[in-house]
């Protein structure tokens, strides 16, 4: 009988990723994924041309919002 290639590789990476979490102290399948990002608009106008920049406020390093997110993010 042969086994779906898709099943087995789904098994090898929730093994590998459990080992992972034990080894850094938590004990539960982490499965949240990366941070995403908040989309906040900006409109910049600069030499004439008008952009909206959406991530314009992680560039504000006294934010607290933001080292918060980069922390999640490392």
């Amino acid at each position: 009988m042969k086994r779906p290639q898709g099943l087995l590789s789904f098994a090898l990476i929730a093994f590998l990723s459990y080992s992972c979490a034990e080894q850094e102290g938590r004990t539960e399948l982490d499965v949240r994924g990366p941070p995403m990002a908040e989309v906040v608009p900006e409109r910049v106008e600069m030499h004439g041309h008008v952009r909206l920049d959406e991530y314009a406020w992680l560039s504000q390093r006294d934010n607290p919002e933001v080292m918060a997110y980069l922390e999640a993010e490392n």
